[in-house]
């Protein structure tokens, strides 16, 4: 338990130095969805709306409980297309060896469907 706590006083702080700085200009970028849709960073932002992105992993334990709330389900329900459409919400899969069958929670290395609430 000591190495634990004492793991989690050195892991944690240097986790707050992942975020860039506030007024960081993100870089442009276009990315592909499941579906094959393109969807562009600055041309979404150009639109006047918000872009949230979740990263995480199909097999990652806090990732599935963060998505099981359902806290970015009732933003996008409120303010994505079908609410005021405002912002756009994308789960950014980390693991490339993870499958749409994956995501879909039908593959071998996901903790359930993820794409429940977002369809």
């Amino acid at each position: 338990m000591k190495h634990l706590t004492i793991f989690l006083l050195i892991i944690f702080p240097s986790l707050s130095f992942s975020q860039l700085p506030d007024g960081t200009i993100s870089p442009d970028w276009t990315a592909s969805d499941i579906y094959g849709e393109e969807w562009n960073l600055y041309e979404i932002l150009a639109e006047g709306k918000s872009v949230i992105l979740d990263f995480g992993a199909t097999w990652c334990a806090p990732c599935w409980s963060y998505h099981e709330n359902g806290p970015l389900k009732e933003l996008y329900n409120e303010f994505g297309p079908t609410g005021t459409d405002e912002l756009m919400v994308f789960m950014i899969e980390c693991d490339p060896n993870n499958t749409i069958e994956d995501i879909y929670g039908t593959g071998g290395n996901t903790l359930g469907n993820w794409w429940v609430g977002f369809g």
